[in-house]
């Protein structure tokens, strides 16, 4: 859900639909070895990697061979498109732009990943495609499990850590399936 690998799409359209960002900034601390975050930008991660998640998971729902793999990502494309419907809803609602903020770098380092990415879960053979978007789903919901305990933790946003800490039992359970399905394809 989270890496610069699946989010070249999503960081296009925050690009091209870019809003302003003048809200206030509270911190949220992703991990140790991250800097702090604000609310609003916790906005923008969140829907960056949510637009990406239902894209990459559309993409593996039609192209995936393994029956786990395909039902995986049809899960991801409705839970996903359901978070980010709500989360669109919460951001306007405290005027948080949910877009992007003009003139910022949402997830912009590794461009070229990202576009290398996309080419691998574009072209690739069935298996190799199974195994590359099922390691990126455990990569990006680690990322996604640390991004939404730190909001839930230390938002001072009601509403968005009220989002965030409601969101999290998916996001792990999501983990925890990526994981499962994973972990075979990964051994072959």
């Amino acid at each position: 859900m989270f890496t610069k690998n699946s989010t070249i799409s999503a960081v296009a359209l925050v690009l091209a639909f870019g809003s302003s960002a003048g809200h206030a900034q509270t911190s949220v601390t992703i991990g140790t070895d991250s800097p702090p975050i604000s609310d609003a930008k916790f906005v923008e991660e969140a829907t960056l990697s949510g637009m990406a998640e239902v894209e990459s998971s559309k993409l593996a729902a039609q192209k995936a061979s393994n029956a786990d793999v395909k039902a995986f990502a049809e899960t991801m494309v409705r839970d996903h498109e359901k978070s980010n419907a709500e989360l669109t809803r919460i951001a306007g609602e405290r005027g948080f732009p949910s877009k992007g903020s003009k003139g910022g770098t949402p997830l912009s380092a590794g461009k070229n990943d990202a576009q290398q990415s996309r080419k691998t879960l574009t072209d690739p053979s069935s298996q190799d495609f199974d195994r590359e978007y099922m390691a990126s789903q455990v990569k990006d919901h680690e990322e996604a499990v640390k991004l939404y305990e730190a909001q839930a933790a230390a938002s001072k946003d009601e509403q968005l850590r009220t989002f965030a800490t409601a969101q999290l039992p998916a996001l792990k359970q999501h983990l925890e399936q990526a994981q499962k399905i994973a972990d075979p394809l990964v051994r072959k």
